[in-house]
């Protein structure tokens, strides 16, 4: 879920981003002046998807686990520690380690994909949004897709 959610919100940013680089000339004005546009303009955007993507998943599992002791505590009568034990307890490595995997690929398959589909950009403005939106889906469908095939992967293995 965090992965199509950066999809969609930071993904079709930075389409929208370098794709209005590209139809005002500007990555070619990189090119001219010596400049490699993809050192400057998509190493960090793809860096900081590797980065950001598995750190908010890792943040997310742990507001999710602090929310369900909110609702054991407050709606069940439960005891905060023994509820956090438990579920402390219940963690795997494997699925920790199998989560923090699947969210560095989603990170890659957004940077992949958004990167490319703003320097595929032609055109004016209205074909900006189109390869925003172009961008989105595609991150979607291959977030899907790769989810189904780590997780493949990672049974095969005897890791989940």
């Amino acid at each position: 879920i965090i992965a199509i959610l950066v999809a969609g919100r930071v993904g079709s940013a930075i389409t929208a981003e370098i794709g209005t680089m590209k139809i005002s000339q500007e990555i070619d004005a990189l090119t001219v002046m010596g400049i490699d546009p993809v050192s400057l303009v998509v190493v960090p955007r793809m860096i900081s998807l590797v980065v950001a993507v598995p750190a908010l998943t890792v943040f997310s599992g742990l507001l999710g686990i602090l929310g369900g002791c909110g609702v054991g505590v407050f709606v069940l009568g439960l005891g905060a520690h023994g509820y956090l034990t438990d579920s402390l307890a219940a963690l795997v490595q494997q699925d920790v380690w199998g989560g923090v995997l699947k969210a560095l690929v989603f990170g890659v398959i957004i940077g992949v994909v958004s990167c490319q589909q703003g320097l595929d950009t032609e055109g004016g403005s209205d074909e900006v949004g189109r390869s925003t939106t172009r961008a989105v889906v595609r991150s979607i469908v291959l977030i899907i897709a790769a989810d189904l095939f780590v997780t493949a992967i990672l049974y095969l293995r005897g890791q989940t």
